[in-house]
Formats: structure tokens, sequence, C-alpha cells
């Protein structure tokens, strides 16, 4: 059942009740398959508000210069910035409070740090 479509904020928050839990900011199918489309290779966040409420926010794949300012905070041991400058700059849409209510911010950013992954290399003399 959904209980609330929120024309005004210009996102596609949506904020549905299934199975007693209310998901707020989910994407629907259309702007997923968007997303993918334009070759985004959109990724999914859930931060758990309550034990009856989920928060999503969808972000983009980090193009190369993010990873490297991203990195760059998180080998100086600064994961909020490194989540931060993920966020900041990958962000497609969600639920609004993502952006704007800190302890959901953190979360996400802190989550967010997990995308900055290398493949497995080898440097050797000749």
């Amino acid at each position: 059942m959904k209980v609330k479509n929120n024309k005004n904020t210009g996102s596609s928050e949506n904020t549905e009740l299934v199975e007693s839990i209310l998901h707020v900011g989910r994407a629907d199918e259309k702007t997923i398959e968007g997303w993918k489309l334009a070759d985004y290779k959109p990724q999914c966040l859930q931060v758990q508000i309550s034990e009856n409420e989920i928060s999503y926010g969808y972000f983009k794949a980090p193009e190369r210069i993010v990873i490297a300012k991203a990195y760059t905070e998180l080998v100086k041991g600064d994961i909020v910035k490194c989540g931060e400058i993920v966020f900041n700059n990958c962000w497609l849409d969600g639920d609004p409070r993502m952006k704007n209510v800190e302890d959901i911010n953190l979360a996400a950013c802190i989550q967010l740090t997990e995308v900055i992954q290398f493949k497995n290399t080898k440097l050797g003399k000749l």
C-alpha cells in the first residue's frame, strides 16, 4: 500500500508500507532501468531507521577521479570524508533524509567507503 508520493521535493521520494515496514525513498523499476540504460551501474543503499522503517538511497558507480579523491581521504584515515566524497558525487535519488539528517547521512557515508576497491595486482622485477 503506497501511503505517500511527494512530488514537491523534485525527487522520486516514495513511501510505501510493505509488510508493516515503511520503505522511504524507494525508486520504482522504471527509474532504476533508466539508470541502468544510462550506464550508471546503480547501487541501492539501505539504512535501517528503526525496526519498522528503512531509508533508501541510490548511487551511481564512482568515476576514477571520485575514487582517487575518496581513496586519498581513506589513506589519511578519514573514513567519513571518504564516504562524503562518494556520496556527494554519486547520489542519484532516494530519501532526502539521507542527505539532511546527520545520523542517517553518517551511516550512509561510512557504508559507501565499501565502493573503494581495487583489483589484486602484482609488481615484480624482471
